[in-house]
């Protein structure tokens, strides 16, 4: 069967009856309205089977309230026991989370290679990724049209109005201490004055993330499933040259966190201020499995680590129950064990968490305290020490 990329509302209508069910429902969350000659984009789905060479692919979930309301500028087609049929305006492609054509998500890097060194943010290009202060340098990949189309359309639309924390919803561990949540205050509202005065540009690159490693980071001791692969990767890698990556994947959403980041580099590497900068490795001692590691903070306030993330919507009082349920499973499972690290190793018992919405340009700042964290995953890292595949790879990383 034919699969056809573009067509009218009306010829969508007449595709999903003849191929999947007489009568269906319409769902959208499409910003326009949508008349009978409005040109929809269809996007494919796993269900759809093999994607046309040009065609959209969504890798990410469907609806944001199943059977209710569909991810942000999808429109979908919908019979119970068929799966919907998913259409888009064509200029909105650039702006659905997880979607993008196969040449837009996978990009092949030749050399030279361009890279960066993470210490002293001296930049090249060579055959190989050699080390610089050090450590092996990060390799570094041209950011995607998708990313760049979202940049622009977000400097446009973004509010970078910040929200206090007295209007966010209680998450775990944010410290209710008067000077964490005063000093949050003044930080949050210096940065939006930063923010409005800045010009939201696209960076031409981004620092690569490879799986392949030599040695442990901070990241890798969230969880044990990360853990494992990082360690067993530093073991194979030990003493040989990590080839660079020959191609860049790019999830929408990854990249997207990459892009923050390289923004936030620049706005506070240009401007000086007083209180904001960029954030400096921290070194951190794990007794339980013996490890010593570095991670880096992504900015720092007052002398005090800032890690930043972003996400869909900000953890506001109004939001529903399962869309807090969803952020409440991340601040748990990621930004608690990293903030919790990292204040341990800078000896304070908080720092700040700041979460900007790619949606809106909305961001807080929360004063998060770690010293609960840090003592449930010290007791994880000790149950992890007493197993004997674990103790013989981290022989072999000691060695």
């Amino acid at each position: 069967m034919l699969k056809i990329l573009e067509g009218t509302y009306d010829d969508w209508k007449q595709w999903f009856v003849e191929n999947r069910a007489s009568k269906f429902e319409v769902f959208s969350a499409s910003p326009v309205e949508i008349t009978p000659d409005t040109v929809l984009l269809r996007i494919f789905a796993p269900p759809d089977g093999r994607v046309p060479k040009d065609g959209y692919h969504l890798t990410g979930p469907t609806w944001d309230i199943r059977e209710q309301k569909p991810k942000d500028y999808l429109i979908l087609l919908y019979e119970k026991g068929q799966p919907p049929l998913i259409l888009a305006i064509p200029d909105h492609t650039g702006l659905i989370e997880n979607c993008a054509t196969k040449k837009q998500s996978i990009q092949k890097l030749s050399p030279p290679y361009s890279w960066r060194c993470k210490v002293c943010k001296t930049t090249g290009e060579s055959e190989v990724l050699q080390e610089c202060c050090g450590i092996r340098v990060r390799q570094l990949a041209p950011i995607s049209d998708y990313a760049r189309k979202w940049v622009a359309d977000f400097a446009i639309s973004a509010s970078f109005q910040f929200i206090p924390v007295s209007k966010i919803s209680d998450m775990p561990n944010i410290s209710q201490n008067k000077d964490a949540l005063k000093n949050a205050l003044n930080a949050g509202m210096e940065l939006e004055q930063i923010l409005r005065n800045q010009n939201f540009e696209c960076p031409d690159s981004f620092e690569v993330y490879d799986k392949k490693t030599h040695h442990i980071r901070v990241s890798d001791l969230k969880n044990k499933k990360d853990f494992l692969k990082a360690l067993s990767s530093a073991v194979k890698h030990r003493g040989k040259k990590i080839p660079p990556k020959k191609i860049a994947n790019f999830a929408n959403l990854i990249e997207l966190g990459h892009v923050f980041d390289e923004i936030f580099n620049s706005i506070f590497s240009k401007n000086k201020t007083k209180n904001w900068s960029i954030g400096e490795r921290v070194h951190f001692n794990c007794e339980q499995l013996g490890l010593s590691i570095t991670g880096s903070p992504d900015l720092k306030y007052s002398g005090v680590p800032v890690e930043m993330k972003t996400t869909k919507i900000l953890p506001t009082k109004e939001m529903d129950k399962k869309t807090k349920k969803g952020i409440r499973r991340k601040w748990v499972q990621n930004y608690l064990p990293q903030i919790a690290m990292y204040s341990h190793a800078s000896s304070i018992d908080w720092m700040y968490l700041l979460l900007i919405s790619r949606q809106t340009g909305d961001f807080t700042i929360l004063p998060v305290d770690g010293r609960e964290e840090i003592e449930k995953l010290q007791k994880k890292w000790a149950k992890w020490s007493r197993e004997k595949s674990i103790r013989k790879l981290l022989a072999k990383y000691s060695n």
